[in-house]
């Protein structure tokens, strides 16, 4: 982390002076951003120095700040509509900004078509503001995309603020985090990952090779995380599910990517289907009424008449 950072390995601060630092006893950046100004002065540096060394650490714990900040952000996160209300209701009025959002699921289970809808509903919600969408298993369908949109009437182009990235390779789609911002032709708001884990899962087979699979996909989320965070990004993923068999020899289902993705993102979906349609529950973080069912037709995301219906 940044806040462990030596200051020995920090490139602007010169060699002479993080040796004084360290004869006091500061060894990492967060120890320098908590020292008094009055402090560093001593170390015989002028005014415009110390500004410039506080800016500089300011800058680079950027994940550090006051509870009173990350409650006003946590306040003021958007929240964009599902199209459906029993979904909404789910995730507190829709998927929000400043949180990494997982739907995970068996095929054919609405994931990407919940990918489609947050396309189209998000720009009813800022007219400022676009998607990019990242592609990993050649799922987007613009098509389909026009006829969401012409079923709530949007009048302008909806593809104007989509951004599509065919993502295929592990090495292009952890990319795209670090290229948005000089990238993307508008103030991205919304990041989706169709598939998170296809590519991972195709490059690194075999039992020897785990280990740096899930490493590099930990790191992968860790930086989506630090995007949502840091822009107020809304960024959701979609997963697949694996078959396990238990002890007994039943069979049940695992999220693919296991622990290190259920660790890695704020909230998690479980899509399924069931005799009643489209099932959603809400299993991170776990809530008392943790289920909702929902549709999907020609207009896109919806309810199925069993809304309010436990």
């Amino acid at each position: 982390m940044l806040t462990n950072q030596d200051v020995n390995e920090v490139d602007w601060i010169p060699k002479n002076l993080a040796l004084k630092l360290k004869d006091l006893g500061l060894n990492t950046l967060l120890d320098v951003a908590t020292l008094p100004m009055n402090a560093l002065e001593e170390l015989e540096l002028n005014r415009q120095d110390v500004m410039e060394i506080i800016r500089n650490v300011i800058m680079s714990l950027s994940n550090a700040s006051k509870g009173s900040e990350a409650s006003h952000r946590a306040i003021s996160r958007k929240k964009i509509d599902l199209g459906s209300k029993s979904l909404n209701e789910l995730l507190s009025g829709g998927v929000r900004t400043g949180l990494v959002t997982d739907f995970f699921g068996a095929s054919k289970t609405g994931k990407t078509q919940i990918c489609f809808q947050l396309c189209v509903n998000l720009q009813r919600l800022n007219e400022e503001s676009g998607v990019v969408f990242v592609d990993s298993s050649g799922t987007f369908r613009p098509e389909r995309i026009i006829e969401m949109a012409e079923s709530i009437k949007l009048e302008e182009d909806v593809f104007d603020r989509i951004m599509v990235v065919r993502a295929r390779s592990v090495d292009e789609q952890i990319e795209v985090p670090r290229r948005l911002k000089r990238e993307a032709p508008f103030n991205v708001k919304l990041l989706i990952i169709d598939t998170l884990t296809d590519n991972f899962i195709f490059e690194y087979q075999g039992g020897e090779r785990i280990i740096e699979r899930q490493a590099k996909l930990a790191r992968h989320l860790h930086d989506l995380c630090s995007l949502a965070i840091r822009d107020d990004m809304a960024v959701l993923i979609t997963n697949t599910v694996r078959a396990r068999v238990s002890a007994e020899q039943s069979y049940y289902e695992v999220e693919t990517g296991g622990n290190v993705v259920s660790q890695g993102v704020h909230i998690r979906v479980r899509l399924s289907r069931d005799a009643f349609g489209l099932k959603a529950e809400l299993v991170q973080p776990p809530i008392a009424k943790p289920a909702a069912y929902f549709a999907v037709d020609s207009r896109g995301i919806n309810d199925n008449g069993r809304h309010g219906k436990r």
